[in-house]
């Protein structure tokens, strides 16, 4: 009788035990080869690699989004690939897609998150194209275009690009998909241009430099009124480039560089006053936040490549990472839009491809934890120049 008054105190004591544990915060240890299946749980290191603690918090920042990230991969100067990875990957995650026998020149996120707009190579010959990132079929809207870059997408109905001429001089391109018509506006062989297209209207903004001279306009995209342009600003001595459009697409950001210092500037669109942000040695592909909040872009000094932070509430600019740093065969052509840091649609992380001596990684800061993470790690592939293509599908 009383070992069995023992036995039953004991049962007794070890329920209470498993009860209160079952009440404590979960922790799981996760190593490169497991996936991470709780949505909810945070990751607290960024070291994947060795594997990392993940917790539940019970209060804290809301969980992570899932978003498709597209990038570029040289396997060799012959070849170059297209590669996807969720932006929940562990290193060496990344899949290649969209056959071999194509180089992929430049991309752009489509409205739907399985496809992209691309501008291929295949014998010599450029090709503009819808690719399926699922079933890897492309269709070209546009065959053998000549000398076309700086590919960007309007909207679903319509994108544009920029094309050399014979002559030297550049044309800005908008291609209308449900008509197959492409509209063009020229420009002499001594003007540099870039564009932006506005988030949600049918109008763009384009950066003219002509000898001493730079010009801000913005361009009408209605096919009957085409390239008819409103002149917005203009200076001498300076040249603009980078010109980013907010969502309310009431005021515009864009760089003014001199000789010595890069300036970001603000113009109201409806007043034209111009404001200065901050001035570095050099601003590059800056990218605005979706909420307005912030905005990044990269920099080159004697010291190397870094990847800053502004945050315009505070006015704090901050030094996020170290891209690369200078060497012996440092070669500055070869970084050069390459970072390419975009944000994902829920302003919370920025991703961005870095490089060291030997090959480049796709990595992404989370502006909630504060921490880097390394989405790739090939030695045999060099990856760089991300997008985001959308939500993944639960």
């Amino acid at each position: 009788m009383r070992v069995h008054c023992i036995a039953l105190i004991f049962s007794f004591l070890i329920g209470i035990f498993i009860v209160s544990c079952g009440d404590s915060d979960k922790t799981v240890l996760v190593s490169k080869k497991d996936p991470l299946n709780n949505s909810s749980s945070q990751l607290m290191s960024h070291e994947l690699r060795k594997g990392s603690q993940v917790l539940d918090p019970i209060d804290g920042p809301p969980p992570h989004k899932r978003f498709l990230v597209a990038f570029k991969g040289y396997l060799s100067s012959s070849e170059q690939r297209l590669y996807i990875a969720s932006s929940r990957a562990e290193l060496g995650a990344a899949q290649a897609v969209g056959g071999s026998q194509l180089q992929f020149l430049e991309m752009a996120p489509m409205n739907e998150t399985n496809y992209l707009l691309v501008l291929t190579e295949e014998n010599k010959k450029k090709s503009i194209g819808r690719l399926n990132v699922q079933t890897n079929f492309l269709y070209n809207f546009l065959s053998d275009m000549g000398d076309v870059f700086d590919l960007q997408l309007s909207n679903a109905s319509q994108f544009g690009f920029l094309k050399r001429e014979p002559d030297g001089s550049q044309a800005l391109n908008v291609f209308f998909v449900d008509s197959k018509e492409t509209r063009k506006k020229n420009f002499s062989p001594n003007e540099s241009i870039t564009y932006q297209f506005a988030p949600h209207s049918d109008f763009l903004i384009y950066t003219k430099t002509e000898n001493n001279r730079s010009s801000i306009f913005k361009m009408k995209l209605e096919k009957e009124s085409f390239g008819e342009s409103e002149l917005i600003l203009e200076k001498e001595g300076v040249r603009f480039s980078h010109v980013v459009i907010n969502n309310d697409e009431n005021k515009i950001y864009f760089v003014e560089k001199s000789e010595s210092l890069s300036k970001l500037k603000i113009l109201d669109l409806a007043s034209q006053e111009e404001v200065s942000i901050f001035e570095t040695e050099n601003i590059y592909e800056p990218a605005l936040s979706p909420n307005d909040q912030y905005l990044t872009f990269w920099s080159e000094s004697s010291e190397g490549q870094k990847l800053l932070l502004y945050e315009f509430l505070s006015k704090n600019l901050e030094v996020i990472t170290v891209l690369s740093v200078p060497s012996k065969t440092h070669n500055p052509s070869y970084y050069h839009n390459r970072t390419h840091p975009v944000w994902t649609p829920d302003s919370r992380e920025i991703i961005f491809s870095s490089f060291n001596r030997w090959y480049g990684q796709i990595r992404k800061y989370d502006l909630v934890t504060k921490t880097i993470h390394v989405l790739t790690d090939n030695t045999f592939v060099d990856f760089h120049a991300p997008i985001i293509l959308g939500e993944e599908n639960p």
